[in-house]
């Protein structure tokens, strides 16, 4: 009966080290635009402290959920970013990266249009 005991109070220790592995691996926000977004996800999903890394569906995101995230981020920003692309990694990293390119790409092409009555 030893070894019964021993064998149920296994899979508990497993437990507490799995969770310390996902605190170990929880990635806080490292620059204003992530938080910006972890903020969004607090909000949208309800949950504190999302890790960069965590993936939006598997924090019980939704699509109907994403779309709205995505909706409120490209009316903030003016810019476009394809939910589908989102869709590929939804991390908060990655969307990160999504929105930071999205930026540099209005910037470029708004500077490279010429203002009316410029004379060069």
């Amino acid at each position: 009966s030893t070894e019964i005991q021993g064998e149920e109070s296994t899979p508990g220790m497993k437990s507490r080290d799995s969770q310390e592995l996902q605190d170990e691996n929880h990635q806080a926000p490292r620059d204003e635009i992530e938080k910006y977004i972890a903020r969004l996800w607090q909000d949208f999903l309800g949950i504190q402290q999302p890790g960069i890394q965590d993936d939006f569906f598997y924090l019980n995101g939704s699509s109907l959920v994403a779309a709205q995230m995505m909706a409120q981020i490209m009316q903030e920003h003016l810019v476009e970013i394809p939910i589908n692309r989102f869709y590929e990694n939804p991390t908060i990293a990655h969307l990160s990266e999504l929105l930071k390119e999205s930026t540099e790409r209005k910037r470029a092409n708004h500077s490279c249009k010429p203002h009316p009555g410029t004379i060069e």
